[in-house]
């Protein structure tokens, strides 16, 4: 089911960054990506440096998986469990 999700987002996101190209791209609407990219970077930047890099990226994968073994006794058999659901 992840991997359906994932799928599903990617191609939401692609399709909607190709809509708005294509708008851009025939004149019907101006696009200022600078203000996008902004927006984006001061979104989902998790430690405040300006900047998207790994460690941003690390923020959220130990904050989600903080939350996902919230209460499970056994934290490595739950991520390698994890782990292979995703492979499959």
């Amino acid at each position: 089911a992840l991997k359906k999700v994932g799928t599903f987002l990617a191609v939401v996101i692609g399709l909607g960054f190709t809509l708005l190209q294509g708008l851009a791209y025939t004149g019907a609407i101006t696009v200022n990506w600078s203000n996008i990219q902004g927006y984006v970077t001061r979104s989902l930047d998790a430690n405040g440096d300006g900047k998207l890099d790994e460690n941003d990226f690390k923020h959220y994968v130990n904050s989600g998986l903080g939350m996902l073994t919230q209460g499970v006794p056994s934290v490595g058999g739950f991520l390698a469990g994890f782990m292979m659901g995703i492979r499959m």
